[in-house]
């Protein structure tokens, strides 16, 4: 399999507050299949499924408590009990769009493009990382990007390879930047 990140690290320059920066990193798929990447938040399938099973336990008690505080408000009006079943729908197309969610990464400091796609054989795609820093302060984000093609999976992390289940490339990107304040010359 040579589906591979040409490095493993942006380091990106200082910027101003309110000033954008970015770099690229490249992925080159010199295999004969189609690769499909994402750039996730999770390193792994396991570390997502733990974070869906967290969200959607937290929307299990949230709909307890307004379930609970429901019903209190049923014993003063019982015509609202026939819209519990609202409540009850509207939490489980939470817990759904929760489990169908695939985890892309997201943030207010960091900007990916493209997040996901494909990169055909025998080419490469050109990921480019906008740095859009908030405050002046040192800035560090992991990212995982999950390559995929056909029938395996291996991870690439800082340029060994660990064998997985079924299908895709996981390398990882760290990003690390230094900003200067507004004004600072």
């Amino acid at each position: 399999m040579n589906i591979r990140l040409d490095r493993n690290s942006l380091i990106i320059e200082k910027t101003y507050i309110s000033l954008a920066s970015q770099r690229t990193v490249t992925i080159h798929n010199r295999s004969n299949i189609i690769a499909h990447f994402q750039w996730k938040i999770f390193a792994t399938q396991e570390e997502e499924d733990r974070e869906k099973y967290r969200v959607c336990d937290d929307l299990s008690k949230e709909e307890k408590n307004e379930t609970d505080e429901f019903l209190e408000e049923c014993v003063i009006d019982p015509s609202l009990r026939e819209r519990l079943s609202i409540l009850s729908h509207t939490f489980e197309n939470q817990r759904k769009l929760v489990q169908e969610d695939s985890m892309l990464f997201l943030s207010n400091i960091f900007t990916i493009e493209p997040l996901e796609g494909d990169v055909w054989p025998n080419s490469s795609a050109e990921i480019t990382v906008y740095f859009n820093p908030l405050e002046a302060k040192l800035y560090q984000q992991t990212v995982y990007c999950d390559i995929s093609g056909k029938d395996f999976l291996c991870v690439v992390n800082s340029g060994y390879q660990v064998p997985r289940a079924s299908r895709g490339v996981h390398a990882c990107v760290c990003v690390c930047v230094c900003v200067q304040t507004t004004g600072s010359t």
